[in-house]
């Protein structure tokens, strides 16, 4: 008979597993291919309504045709098997073959298992507040597949979901303390795990500059980073320049990163501004940083030529790094490798060159070329936009003196090159620029704030950031690009409508953007306090906390000791907590015993309750209701059905407290 019982799988706790494992499986749609889902999801319904197993043989056969199915459209869509995604794959239709197979209790428990790590899964792809809220629930249903399994095997509601939910929650609950005390003090290790970088959706900041190229990455929504100033105040959007890559070849319009031989870090002075930055993975070394960062580096970070941050290993999982920059250059002279790379141009239309070399003419200085510049651009009526359209061959000619319309990305390539031409040297660097303020004091920079920016290098001056875009389109730098794009297109869209509709419009799109700000502000505090907790937060901590460095073994031993007392106390409270009931009834009735005794009639230890009442009645013939009631809610308490009832307790208190013998 326990043999059956073991190979039996209830139906309502198999459904309750099915259940779980769709919800574990949902968040994966999106990130793995569909059929992947579905076929798990196929064989775990189609196991719950099948009336009986399939054969060994044809488990078998079926087995290797849908693994030699998975592996080889795996195969055909990533070319390997190594890898988040197709090893996320493979995990689903192994999944579903223990599904086809399963038989007994036992596979059902190692089916809850596989839940459980297939629910982790999703956080490889993502880690925000609400996924990890969702993974909490998903396990609390796992868990609770696996009680009324329990609670089934002991013949106890089978048919009943909420007493096994009921107790699930509770056990996670009780785990709680355990799951806090391991988080905050075992020692943190940093294995060097890393998901390979072509898994990710690679919209963010490319190492070159083309037409085109920014233009696609700010129809973006993504968030590129997020960053506060614990030493002042934000900012003013106009002067959040964060520097990214440094572009040194020039080909008229086109830029790409290059090298400059004989660069050394620049010397930086003015106001130091100290930022901490949390950034998204986007699968390359680049950091950012406002114009320009300075020694401290981050950690594992180093200075590239252009005095660019860059990570020693691809960013792949968000970053969380403090940098402090300088506003002001106070480099005196340019080395002569430098300024060799920053004059060097490819083939330039005779018609280009002649507008540059016309502004070198005219001006006593680099800083009037400069200027001069800066005055085409404003007065031969250029427009910006960031649908210009595609540029093709002699594009830089194409831009100045035809279509004149480009991003920011054409005003930055075109200045930059007409610089070198007339003799100074320059650079481009590409960001973002502006962010929005989000609650709490800190910016958000979403992908969409990409820009490009000049340098150009002045003597007396250093490198000194000259933004082109501002002579064009100035509310783009002093707004940001989203205010600026918003307040364009209700411009548009709402000529010719009523002041009510315009005032309703302007309300909806405040309230939206509030919750949007609000959320985003749960994350950026869920990824800072929770999510880099990383070895230098947990030094952080024992240090506020006077812990000081215990070092690795004594952090271990320690954790451990913390975690033995308080599962100790744990265990203390439910076992008072479970014997509370009991034990007051059992004083009850000793005290009952004892007043009897008083009274000549004395029980003995090997006397249960109903020959000690024949006796009792016996002596109190005249109370017989009383000392009936007094025994028979003894029995229910201490042996019946109403253990632990808490109306029985009082009533039995009472009558005990009212028997006093004559």
């Amino acid at each position: 008979m326990l043999q059956q019982r073991e190979q039996r799988m209830p139906r309502r706790s198999l459904l309750f597993l099915c259940v779980a494992i769709g919800l574990a499986v949902a968040p994966l749609a999106a990130k793995v291919p569909f059929w992947a889902c579905a076929l798990l999801l196929a064989a775990a319904f189609g196991r719950l309504l099948a009336e009986k197993w399939l054969g060994r043989w044809s488990i078998l056969l079926l087995g290797v045709g849908l693994f030699a199915a998975g592996i080889g459209t795996a195969m055909v869509r990533y070319h390997t098997l190594v890898g988040l995604e197709p090893g996320t794959v493979l995990m689903l239709v192994l999944l579903s073959l223990k599904f086809l197979e399963a038989k007994s209790t036992r596979d059902f428990r190692v089916l809850v298992l596989l839940g459980y790590f297939l629910a982790l899964t999703t956080l490889f792809f993502s880690q925000d507040f609400i996924v990890c809220i969702y993974i909490g629930g998903v396990f609390a249903v796992l868990t609770g597949a696996l009680v009324h399994l329990q609670l089934a095997g002991w013949g106890e509601a089978e048919n009943k979901l909420w007493p096994a939910t009921r107790l699930s929650l509770l056990l996670l609950a009780q785990a709680t303390p355990v799951v806090i005390l391991l988080f905050l003090f075992f020692p943190r290790f940093n294995f060097g795990f890393q998901i390979n970088n072509h898994l990710f959706d690679m919209t963010g900041m490319s190492d070159e500059m083309k037409p085109g190229g920014i233009e696609s990455v700010v129809t973006s929504t993504k968030v590129a980073f997020r960053a506060d100033f614990p030493d002042e105040e934000t900012p003013p959007t106009g002067n959040l320049y964060w520097r990214g890559v440094v572009l040194w070849n020039s080909d008229g319009l086109n830029w790409t990163r290059g090298y400059a031989a004989g660069w050394k870090p620049e010397p930086l002075g003015g106001k130091t501004v100290r930022q901490r930055i949390t950034l998204e993975p986007h699968g390359r070394k680049w950091l950012f940083a406002l114009d320009r960062p300075t020694v401290p580096l981050p950690h594992d970070a180093q200075m590239v030529s252009g005095d660019a941050l860059e990570s020693r290993k691809p960013v792949n999982t968000a970053l969380h790094y403090e940098v402090v920059s300088r506003t002001e250059s106070r480099e005196a002279t340019l080395p002569p490798l430098i300024r060799a790379t920053a004059l060097r141009t490819q083939e330039v239309s005779p018609r280009a060159r002649q507008l540059a070399l016309s502004w070198r003419t005219a001006a006593a200085s680099d800083r009037e070329v400069v200027d001069q510049a800066l005055r085409y651009f404003h007065k031969e009526h250029f427009l910006y936009t960031l649908a210009p359209g595609g540029y093709s061959g002699d594009s830089l000619d194409e831009f100045l003196f035809r279509r004149r319309t480009g991003f920011c990305e054409h005003y930055a390539g075109a200045f930059a090159t007409l610089m070198r031409v007339a003799g100074i040297p320059s650079r481009v660097v590409l960001g973002y620029l502006g962010g929005n303020a989000g609650y709490g004091g800190y910016v958000i920079v979403p992908e969409s704030d990409a820009h490009a920016w000049a340098e150009v290098w002045l003597p007396g001056h250093g490198w000194l950031r000259v933004d082109p875009t501002i002579v064009v389109a100035p509310e783009r730098v002093n707004v940001g690009l989203e205010s600026y794009l918003e307040s364009a297109a209700a411009t548009s869209s709402l000529l010719g409508a009523t002041t009510g509709a315009v005032g309703g419009f302007m309300r909806m799109r405040d309230v939206l953007r509030d919750i949007r700000l609000a959320w985003d502000g749960v994350n950026y505090q869920w990824d800072l306090r929770v999510m880099g907790y990383d070895e230098e937060a947990q030094h952080n901590f024992f240090t506020v906390t006077g812990l000081g460095n215990p070092g690795t073994m004594r952090l271990i031993l320690r954790t451990f000791l913390w975690i033995g007392i308080a599962l100790t106390l744990l265990a203390s409270w439910m076992n008072f907590r479970a014997r509370k009931p009991a034990d007051k009834v059992r004083a009850l009735y000793d005290k009952f015993c004892r007043r009897a005794a008083s009274a000549g009639v004395q029980r003995e230890q090997w006397e249960g309750p109903l020959d000690f009442r024949e006796r009792v009645l016996q002596r109190f013939p005249g109370r017989a209701a009383e000392v009936e009631n007094i025994f028979r809610m003894y029995i229910r308490l201490r042996y019946g059905a109403d253990e632990g009832n808490g109306k029985l307790v009082g009533d039995f208190s009472r009558a005990v407290r009212g028997f006093y013998p004559l």
